[in-house]
């Protein structure tokens, strides 16, 4: 069962990510957890602390009414994730990537998901941060990997050290 609470993924040696807690429920809603449950897909949105290049996924994009879903596929479409982009922007939350479900309990990335990830880090303008991230929901647990957009290498994140439900940095 995923928790719905925040999250803090350690990205590199000299930062992290935060997920709060109200996207986390959000994509929980969508969670393909019955046969007739379709993928759903959308914008992880953002800002950065720019003293400690430490990130925070403040919000996302939910499926939009021209997205095109079924039980193994999903792909946005319409101006209706970038609208809100847009919107967002105005209130400092900038695109940090994109999450989609799965109908696994322990979701693994597809050759599709691979393919999308590799073009969505070298196809975003330069004013975003220095890694994209991506997150796959499954029916019992949450993944996430981060592709370095320097680089161009995408390593899937480990949630940091938690003691009594308090983030241990190290």
């Amino acid at each position: 069962m995923i928790e719905r609470r925040n999250y803090k993924f350690v990205v590199a040696d000299d930062c992290t990510v935060d997920i709060i807690s109200d996207v986390v429920k959000a994509m929980v809603m969508y969670q393909q957890d019955d046969a007739d449950t379709p993928e759903s897909a959308g914008l992880l949105l953002g800002y950065i602390d720019t003293k400690s290049q430490n990130g925070t996924i403040a919000d996302l994009t939910t499926p939009q009414l021209g997205d095109l879903r079924t039980r193994f596929f999903c792909t946005l479409r319409g101006n209706g994730h970038y609208d809100m982009l847009k919107l967002a922007t105005k209130r400092k939350n900038y695109f940090m990537g994109t999450w989609h479900t799965h109908p696994q309990k322990d979701p693994c990335p597809s050759s599709i998901d691979w393919n999308d990830w590799r073009s969505t880090l070298t196809g975003f303008t330069k004013n975003t941060y220095r890694y994209v991230f991506f997150i796959i929901l499954g029916t019992e647990k949450m993944r996430i990997w981060a592709g370095n957009r320097q680089n161009n290498q995408i390593i899937e994140l480990c949630e940091s050290e938690r003691s009594d439900d308090i983030y241990v940095i190290k």
